[in-house]
């Protein structure tokens, strides 16, 4: 229920205080379907006091009901911004919710400011496993294509390694692609940093004596801080492009949103590309992703949007469906399968294995 529906009621302090007081005790005794019902009444008698919507987003949070806590303790911070108590129970839920980014945009303020809570939490975040420390990461991938027309396929099989160090990463990627019996290497380094609610990244890349792939590439990108909408949170995003293939520069912008919410997140893009011959194309990007359950995730893309992967530049209108399944804290595999309808007429299907291990 939203807080803007609860009834300011009236009633004698003591009343409101008694059943805050118990539920504040059951809960810290961990018997929670005692508490939830005796601080619930508290915030429908107190909707204003802090205090008891923390202790009852606490309760929430304790039981798994993760949305509920998460809009009781928006209304406690909406009432004491700087409540910290409050803002790391907001970072716990939004961890509990596998939103990293949020809820370390919340904590390492406190954290910085000398809250020791605040500061434990940051480190455990700072692992990229709960309860494990594995910084370093290896993707192994493999494609195949084929395309209408009878043309021979495409192919291509890479690998990138990464680690990841406090709120950093660096990584290195090399990838072997095969278009129309001609073969591209192409490397690429990158870099990452999080710096609380804004985040950025930015690579060099390049495949020496290039016959589709870019013979160099320079991109970055950034994403700013989370703000509420619709229940979950809501970011703008950009990145940005330039390549060098054989045949022309090319330059590409994606500004857009991601939204998140609990187990599902929404993402789009614009897309405004300057092709080699100089024209400017655009077209979108519609994707999204839900964690079906602690292990499958499934993912569904749409775009229709310039692509330049032959080292030309055609408009494509692509479909994609992905699952990904988690094996253990240190082991994913991910297989898709993605349909083309490209703009000289022919059309691609690719399907996709990729294993992602952390170590």
């Amino acid at each position: 229920m939203m807080f803007d529906q609860l009834p300011a009621a009236a009633a004698p302090a003591e009343d409101s205080r008694a059943l805050y007081d118990a539920g504040v005790e059951a809960r810290r005794n961990g018997d929670l379907s005692k508490a939830l019902p005796l601080l619930r009444r508290a915030a429908e008698l107190r909707p204003n006091d802090a205090d008891v919507l923390l202790q009852y987003g606490l309760a929430l949070y304790g039981a798994g009901r993760l949305d509920e806590a998460a809009e009781v303790l928006d209304r406690a911070q909406a009432l004491s911004p700087v409540y910290a108590d409050v803002t790391l129970a907001r970072a716990r839920v939004a961890a509990a919710r596998r939103d990293r980014r949020t809820a370390l945009a919340l904590a390492t303020p406190l954290a910085e400011a000398g809250h020791a809570e605040g500061a434990d939490f940051v480190r455990q975040l700072d692992r990229p496993l709960e309860g494990a420390d594995l910084p370093w990461r290896l993707d192994i991938w493999g494609t195949a294509s084929d395309l209408s027309g009878g043309r021979e396929g495409w192919n291509s099989q890479g690998l990138a390694i990464g680690r990841r160090q406090g709120r950093g990463s660096i990584a290195l990627g090399i990838e072997r692609t095969e278009r129309f019996g001609r073969i591209d290497v192409y490397v690429e380094g990158t870099a990452a940093r999080d710096f609380g609610g804004w985040s950025g990244w930015v690579s060099l890349g390049g495949a020496p004596d290039a016959d589709h792939r870019a013979q160099v590439s320079v991109a970055g990108g950034l994403s700013g801080p989370e703000v509420a909408f619709g229940g979950g949170g809501l970011r703008a995003v950009a990145d940005a492009r330039w390549s060098r293939y054989p045949l022309g520069d090319v330059e590409t912008v994606r500004p857009g949103l991601t939204w998140s919410r609990g187990r599902v997140d929404l993402e789009g893009r614009w897309i405004v590309t300057r092709d080699e011959n100089g024209d400017n194309r655009s077209g979108f990007l519609v994707r999204g992703g839900m964690e079906a359950t602690d292990r499958l995730r499934l993912e569904a893309s749409y775009a229709d949007a310039p692509e330049s992967s032959e080292g030309r530049t055609l408009d494509v209108q692509a479909t994609g469906l992905a699952a990904r399944w988690r094996f253990n804290d240190r082991l994913d595999g991910r297989v898709g399968v993605l349909h083309e309808d490209r703009s000289d007429g022919s059309t691609r299907r690719e399907a996709t294995v990729a294993f992602t291990r952390r170590f």
